[in-house]
């Protein structure tokens, strides 16, 4: 199975087989293609069904599972493709069973296609601005939001700013960064929110 460019896990495990460990480290803001190779070299492939869902499942789950999508009548030539548009957060499963009833499962590792630019809200004091001059340093808060439409989002990594005076950079950080390679949904941070983000200098 192959996802855009992506065919394997990070760690190198190719999506050849039902994956015991599944992360949500794929990102994209286009559309990616799904594609599939079926076959068989003895009997032949009987069936293929597809199962696109944000969660996990055991081969358990899998098994007792009626939202699998027959596509056995789309595959041609042995293959088999869909294109999937953003925004949506899925693994995808995928049921083989060939023509003398042998069954196999594999799934791919977690992928989020996020189309939605963060919101930015910039929060400025009111009550020490004179036509917007200030006479000392400034507060400034910031809150940062991912849309999440469907429930899906690719959180935020990085949080930074950048000051100018007359065109001339006077002050730059970094508010928030991200590193986990290979996060859970829960791990993935949908907004930042902080009332006193830094201090612009006068």
């Amino acid at each position: 199975m192959k996802i855009g460019d992506w065919d394997r896990s990070k760690d190198g495990t190719l999506w050849t087989k039902l994956l015991d460990k599944i992360s949500f480290g794929r990102y994209s803001n286009k559309k990616q293609v799904v594609r599939l190779q079926a076959e068989d070299n003895l009997s032949g492939i009987g069936m293929v069904e597809v199962l696109r869902t944000r969660e996990k499942m055991s081969l358990a789950d899998l098994q007792a599972s009626a939202s699998f999508k027959n596509v056995t009548s789309e595959v041609k030539d042995g293959y088999w493709s869909k294109e999937i548009s953003p925004n949506e957060t899925f693994i995808t499963y995928v049921h083989l069973k060939d023509m003398a009833g042998n069954q196999y499962y594999l799934s791919s590792d977690g992928v989020i296609l996020d189309q939605q630019n963060p919101e930015i809200h910039i929060t400025l004091p009111k009550e020490e601005e004179k036509n917007g001059l200030y006479k000392k340093d400034v507060g400034v808060g910031i809150s940062v939001t991912e849309p999440s439409p469907g429930n899906s989002y690719a959180g935020l990594k990085d949080v930074t700013y950048t000051v100018y005076r007359d065109g001339i950079e006077t002050q730059a950080g970094s508010l928030y960064h991200f590193s986990k390679e290979e996060p859970q949904l829960n791990d993935l941070k949908k907004s930042y929110d902080d009332a006193h983000a830094l201090t612009i200098f006068g």
